[in-house]
């Protein structure tokens, strides 16, 4: 509801100021209004997401060691869903607003991370039809796994995880790293999504 309040505040904002102003630029005073609007947005973006990977990442890494194994993947799963299915507002909200100047948009956003961010979404929806749903298949039916289906289990693991450890740096460090340390975490983001989109459950026979 926060969030809501704060894109139809800024939608109201953006009409008045379009009106009392015709052909005007917006003023240093609302630049920094909207700017600060929007990095309030992308802050619980980005908690709101890492919770919800850290609830996957969490729940894939004690699979091996539960007694209902389908049922701690169904818990992952869930949490993957609401990750792919939840709108991502915040993200297009600062990438399409004309309102704030590409100097400030890159104090904000390094160069490059908006469309990492959107990219996601795309990269978890694969994991989901890809691993998650066939290894879903392959417990309830008691099925033993391949040592290649053992191998991609590991590796999706391990991305989710990094992926999950990158989400924690944006929610709570963004703000305290330099530029080039904001740069390597957007090129690691792209290299575990280039990653996690290579990877195929195997099939048997």
């Amino acid at each position: 509801m926060q969030i809501r309040s704060r894109i139809l505040a800024g939608m109201m904002l953006f009409l008045l100021l379009s009106g009392c102003a015709k052909g005007s630029t917006i003023s240093g005073y609302d630049q920094s209004w909207l700017a600060a609007d929007a990095r309030e947005g992308l802050q619980a973006a980005w908690e709101r997401d890492y919770r919800l990977l850290s609830i996957v990442a969490g729940n894939i890494n004690r699979l091996r060691s539960s007694d209902q194994p389908a049922w701690i993947l169904g818990k992952a799963t869930g949490a993957l869903e609401a990750f792919i299915y939840t709108e991502e507002q915040e993200y297009q909200r600062l990438d399409e607003n004309r309102n704030i100047s590409v100097e400030i948009k890159k104090e904000l956003v390094t160069p490059g991370l908006l469309s990492q961010l959107l990219q996601t979404r795309a990269v978890l929806t694969h994991i989901k039809q890809d691993i998650f749903e066939p290894w879903s298949q392959s417990l309830l039916t008691n099925q033993a796994l391949t040592v290649e289906q053992e191998k991609t289990i590991e590796q999706t693991k391990e991305l989710l995880q990094k992926l999950t450890d990158i989400y924690e740096k944006l929610a709570d460090e963004w703000e305290k790293m330099n530029g080039s340390q904001r740069q390597e975490l957007v090129q690691e983001l792209g290299q575990v999504q280039e990653q996690l989109q290579k990877l195929s459950y195997p099939r048997k026979g």
